[in-house]
């Protein structure tokens, strides 16, 4: 009967893997290696001759005790280099050192987070990343949805398509102001307006978190507003005013960027500005957003939605008070 070769635990165990993010389980070996493990030797040795230590070639590959020929380890430990048998049929050798030279080219080499993905998650860990709980209705047609939503830094990245400061700054403000319109905690995206300057991180925050849109009339674009957000809640009237406080922004990030945006600058300038950039969004997110952004209440604040040819009613929140009575009030 044949005998298959013991295969080495690194390989048997599926999940191995190696500190350096090496996998060693089956689906990272090549096809080749994994024939030339699995092929059976199938003859036993002779016996009465020993294969010989490592830096010695064994002419025969015949172990002493009679058992089934190993074609990685002989019977007492030792290595074997011999790299054929001299009976029935012939298989590859297989050799030490070649075998693992073949596992590392062979083997798959999963990425470790860096880059973008890596300031993510230290903006996660950080101890003031903002994270926002919504409601929205729950179809097309349908009322509410009883059940909320969590939005958060990693989100929005998503939505926005890379990490900024700007888009964390734009995060921490609305923070600030929707605890002021929301203060139970949970947003409702169907009954919020929000007025930003044309800035792609501030536009897509606002809209992203508290449901805005300018084809509905909720999200206003205002030139005028710098690092500042007026926030509005239909149902109540109530608006707030948030603002990041003078001196935070860094001289010097207001310069490159001007530099940068101008088409004035080297690829070493471009790279610092970025990792300036980052910094100064670390950092917001190190301390209490208070300590940042200051809020203003808008007392008297009418809601004027900008002008826009294609302008139309949200039809997805029609019933959203289907069903809750006691709650109905006209929808923006």
């Amino acid at each position: 009967m044949g005998h298959r070769p013991r295969t080495p635990l690194a390989l048997r165990h599926r999940g191995h893997r190696r500190p350096d993010g090496l996998d060693l389980s089956h689906h990272g070996l090549c096809a080749g290696l994994l024939f030339a493990l699995r092929r059976p030797a199938n003859r036993r040795a002779p016996m009465g001759r020993k294969c010989l230590p490592l830096g010695n070639r064994c002419p025969s590959r015949e172990q002493p005790t009679g058992k089934p020929m190993n074609p990685i380890f002989e019977t007492s430990g030792q290595i074997c280099q011999c790299g054929r048998v001299t009976k029935g049929r012939s298989r590859t050798g297989c050799v030490l050192l070649p075998l693992m030279l073949l596992l590392a080219g062979c083997a798959s080499v999963q990425p470790k987070p860096g880059g973008t993905e890596a300031v993510v998650e230290q903006w996660l860990a950080a101890p003031y990343a903002p994270t926002f709980t919504v409601r929205d209705t729950e179809s097309s047609l349908g009322p509410y949805d009883p059940h909320t939503k969590s939005i958060t830094l990693r989100d929005l990245v998503k939505f926005h398509g890379h990490p900024c400061d700007g888009l964390v700054t734009a995060a921490c403000a609305l923070k600030v102001g929707l605890q002021e319109l929301y203060p139970e905690g949970v947003v409702d995206r169907t009954d919020t307006g929000g007025i930003s300057n044309n800035s792609p991180c501030f536009g897509d925050a606002v809209a992203f978190v508290t449901g805005a849109r300018i084809r509905f009339g909720t999200q206003k674009i205002d030139p005028s507003l710098g690092n500042e957000f007026i926030l509005y809640r239909f149902s109540t009237g109530k608006a707030v005013k948030v603002a990041l406080k003078p001196g935070l922004f860094p001289a010097e990030v207001a310069a490159l960027e001007a530099k940068i945006r101008a088409g004035q600058f080297n690829e070493g300038e471009m790279r610092r500005c970025q990792r300036l950039q980052w910094e100064f969004a670390r950092g917001l997110l190190e301390r209490p957003w208070a300590d940042s952004f200051s809020v203003t209440p808008l007392n008297g604040f009418v809601w004027k939605p900008d002008g826009y040819e294609h302008l139309g009613p949200r039809g997805d929140v029609i019933n959203k008070h289907f069903g809750r009575p006691q709650e109905r009030r006209p929808s923006p």
